[in-house]
């Protein structure tokens, strides 16, 4: 986050994990985060960002949200945002799958853009 700070972004971060969390699924909800703080840099430099990173009983429940011009018209949701290739965002659903877990985006209905992902505290076998 020290970095996306340095570029600008102001970002508020709330972690509430209360109980152990396996090294493969801890990494991705790592990689989820830190590939939607890029992309706050690269498509929304300058917007606030909150990262919110908490546990609900066997999920970690990640939520990245920047306050910027959200996706491209036509885009968002699933499809490529912000005038990529979305081949980050589906870098980061192919990372959740592989631990059991799901990976949503797309414009939050208050502006912004949103990173939404569901983590087992327990990776996939």
């Amino acid at each position: 986050m020290a970095a996306t700070r340095a570029a600008g972004v102001g970002v508020e971060a709330r972690i509430e994990v209360n109980g152990p969390v396996d090294d493969a699924a801890g990494a991705v909800a790592y990689r989820i985060v830190q590939e939607s703080l890029s992309n706050v840099v690269r498509h929304a430099a300058g917007a606030a960002c909150s990262v919110d990173l908490r546990q609900d009983g066997g999920e970690l429940v990640v939520r990245v949200r920047d306050h910027g011009p959200g996706a491209q018209p036509g885009r968002g949701g699933d499809g490529p945002a912000r005038g990529g290739d979305g081949s980050g965002l589906r870098g980061m659903r192919e990372r959740a799958r592989l631990v059991g877990g799901a990976v949503t985006w797309g414009d939050h209905p208050e502006g912004g853009f949103e990173v939404r992902a569901r983590l087992p505290v327990r990776s996939a076998p």
